[in-house]
């Protein structure tokens, strides 16, 4: 009997930190992209450590999976099929309801359900979880989740040789990995942002990977000497690529939370909490988005003062909150009711 690994609480804690970012990150969006700006209403930061706050909380998701991963499957009784198959029911059965539902509702509340014109076919980039992926490369169909979804799904197809060449080769893998890296940074030769190029966040599940593998802990030493690559750069701001820094800056920050994570390991409240968001992390994650968008519309965001939008904030997470809950467990029963259905059959 294979025994299910026990939770590393350092990656639920610093997932629900990710979580927490990437609604925050969506939120302030609705103040940063207004005409003229008000950042002053923006929640906590925007730019820490000289990045932006979206772009941490992407490099915090990256190498955490590619911790988790690494952390599962690690042994050698590693079967690919099984791997496909966990990832393929993890992913687009609550992603297909969500699209479901999110276009149910944009075509009862604005009568279509191709709000931006896309070509028909592109329905097949929905489908496929890859239509925020492209969106900056042609017009898609795309209402909930993020480009994040489509590198994902890229990294798990590649997971398998990845994880492969960093057991057998952890070295070689890494020159390879960073050579590709670099290239990518500095020449691009695809029109993909580089900040969505998957050789650009390979780095980022490649550290994950190799920290849980042979490191797996954080000492006082690490802890001040990733403190001070953060508080350096926050001080001196160099004018690198953006996507560089937020590699090292991602990398610096995971580091500084796997330390701190220890303080609240015995916490039972939150464990419970942090368990809670990590269990519903990927609903909000595809849903959270339109829910802001939809409830920052009601508002006039230009003239409201600055403790009505940390309220709104609050009122976004709560009913985004609401809305994961529901859109997991609606997935959780259809699924249940589908497997009943074929077991039936069988």
């Amino acid at each position: 009997m294979i025994c299910k690994p026990q939770r590393l609480f350092y990656l639920d804690f610093i997932r629900a930190i990710a979580v927490f970012t990437i609604i925050l990150t969506h939120y302030n969006a609705l103040y940063i992209y207004m005409e003229p700006q008000h950042l002053e209403k923006t929640i906590l930061t925007v730019y820490p450590f000289g990045i932006y706050i979206g772009n941490l909380g992407v490099a915090l998701f990256f190498i955490i999976s590619g911790a988790a991963l690494m952390y599962t499957y690690e042994k050698e009784t590693f079967s690919i099929k099984k791997f496909y198959i966990k990832r393929f029911t993890a992913i687009y059965p609550m992603w297909w309801i969500a699209c479901i539902l999110a276009f149910s509702y944009w075509l009862l509340t604005y009568k279509t359900a191709n709000p931006w014109g896309a070509e028909s076919w592109k329905i097949l980039l929905t489908f496929i979880g890859f239509d925020q992926y492209f969106a900056h490369l042609t017009i898609t169909f795309g209402i909930i989740g993020e480009w994040f979804l489509g590198c994902i799904i890229l990294i798990y197809l590649i997971f398998p040789i990845v994880r492969y060449c960093i057991i057998k080769q952890p070295l070689a893998t890494t020159v390879i990995v960073l050579t590709l890296y670099f290239y990518f940074i500095f020449f691009n030769p695809w029109p993909l942002y580089t900040s969505v190029n998957i050789f650009v966040r390979l780095p980022e599940l490649i550290f994950g990977m190799l920290f849980v593998k042979y490191r797996k802990n954080v000492d006082w030493k690490t802890f001040i000497i990733a403190i001070a690559i953060l508080a350096i750069t926050s001080w001196k701001n160099p004018g690198w690529s953006g996507d560089l820094k937020t590699t090292y800056i991602g990398i610096a920050f995971f580091v500084v939370l796997v330390y701190l994570a220890r303080f609240f390991e015995k916490s039972k409240g939150t464990n419970y909490f942090c368990s809670k968001i990590c269990k519903y992390s990927y609903a909000v994650f595809i849903s959270h988005h339109l829910v802001i968008y939809e409830i920052g519309k009601k508002f006039d965001l230009a003239n409201i003062s600055y403790g009505n939008s940390v309220a709104l904030f609050i009122v976004c997470c709560e009913i985004s909150a609401i809305v994961a809950f529901a859109l997991y467990h609606l997935h959780k029963l259809i699924v249940e009711q589908v497997n009943i259905m074929f077991s039936k059959k069988n």
